[in-house]
């Protein structure tokens, strides 16, 4: 951005805030004043980059105080509601990886942007473009780690809820790929997690649902969170279906499969419930044609594998293979894993084989910054300087689980 058109920016989005400061204080004020107002401020931050010079975070203030008082945050208007948690968002986008309010502020941004997010079922409504931006802007921001942190379990339970029931009306794969991310990352995140999270998941793939087309969405979005959040899920799904008396042949294979994988006394106390469930499962697996070189072949061998977000290449090596998920599980060579389906994924094989252990793969590097378009809500470890090294691995960003981009 030059300084001249930088300069004009910061002049107009100082205007634009002041004049919103004055309608939100006016009792007379319109709805359609205070919607034409804060579009302006809307457009205007979305052109605001991250990082901001202190002029422009001077330029900044008049908005983020208006938007912060109650006339706008707490107002009856849906399209109001939703025109303020846009403008919320871009704060949000803008001040990262730092808050731009108080932890009970916040909380009360994040209530009003979850409310935000129901306008996706309403493909007619005034706020469905909006509400598609919001959510494409919580997950580049992983804005979810932030409502841990504030520990808004209901709130994250209701925007769960939310996406489950939602889905079903929005063919767009991009708010698919979105909402898996968002609620994938919420659970991997969490120290704990929560009981109802697992209930509304379970919910989401009963069987009943499986053969009703209003809910095939709902149940592949709700499995791929599973399948994608199998490891965190072991030690607690198993309680759960325990403690509710639930039939496990009741729910999508998936639910099965992370039972088995479950630690031996939680897997014992499930008092065989799983065992004919599996049984079938892996017969069906033994008859299933899996295409060349993506099975238990793979297991020790050295492979690399596409992240989107960083457009690169990072290498690990195989160190399981599940065959009723189809899972690999990756070891790579900064340290992480990853269980994925490399059926789904871009990657390549390397010559060597490798050990298994993570440690034997090379060296942590780091972060790497890409072109600074994702911005993590949160401190980021200290990245120092890049360190040379014969693999060139550094460390990377989380990615999508889905293995493909967010696109703007």
């Amino acid at each position: 951005m030059s300084s001249c058109s930088g300069l004009e920016l910061e002049r107009e989005l100082k205007e634009a805030g002041i004049r919103l400061l004055g309608l939100e204080s006016l009792d007379v004020a319109t709805v359609q004043d205070l919607l034409n107002s804060l579009d302006q401020v809307d457009g205007l931050l979305s052109k605001v980059e991250q990082a901001p010079s202190r002029s422009m975070q001077d330029a900044l203030y008049p908005s983020m105080k208006a938007l912060i008082s109650d006339q706008l945050l707490k107002h009856s208007d849906i399209d109001v509601k939703v025109s303020v948690a846009s403008c919320m968002s871009e704060l949000t986008r803008i001040t990262a990886p730092d808050a731009p309010y108080d932890d009970v502020q916040m909380k009360e941004i994040f209530r009003l942007t979850v409310t935000a997010l129901g306008m996706l079922s309403s493909e007619a409504s005034r706020g469905y473009n909006k509400a598609l931006h919001i959510l494409e802007t919580l997950s580049k921001v992983r804005a979810c780690l932030l409502m841990l942190d504030l520990e808004c379990d209901q709130l994250i339970a209701d925007m769960f809820n939310l996406f489950l029931r939602i889905i079903r009306y929005i063919p767009l794969p991009v708010v698919f790929r979105q909402m898996e991310y968002i609620m994938t990352l919420t659970i991997e995140e969490s120290e704990e997690i929560p009981e109802e999270l697992l209930s509304i998941l379970l919910t989401s793939v009963t069987k009943k649902k499986a053969d009703q087309s209003v809910f095939s969405r709902s149940w592949k979005l709700g499995e791929k969170v599973l399948r994608n959040c199998a490891v965190e899920l072991q030690h607690c799904l198993p309680k759960v279906i325990r403690s509710r008396n639930l039939n496990i042949n009741d729910f999508s294979d998936v639910v099965a499969s992370i039972c088995e994988n479950s630690p031996g006394d939680e897997l014992e106390k499930l008092e065989g419930i799983c065992s004919l469930k599996i049984q079938m499962q892996q017969e069906h697996c033994k008859q299933k044609q899996i295409p060349h070189g993506i099975n238990e072949k793979l297991v020790g061998r050295r492979v690399k594998v596409w992240w989107p977000l960083d457009q690169m290449f990072y290498e690990g090596a195989v160190a399981s293979f599940d065959s009723l998920t189809q899972m690999h599980k990756v070891l790579y060579a900064d340290g992480d894993e990853e269980t994925l389906n490399l059926s789904n994924e871009r990657w390549e094989l390397l010559e060597k084989k490798a050990k298994t252990k993570s440690a034997s793969l090379g060296k942590p590097g780091i972060i790497s910054s890409a072109k600074g378009e994702e911005m993590v809500m949160g401190i980021l470890p200290d990245t120092g300087n890049a360190e040379g090294s014969d693999s060139g691995v550094v460390k990377k960003r989380r990615r999508l689980v889905s293995g493909e981009g967010l696109t703007p």
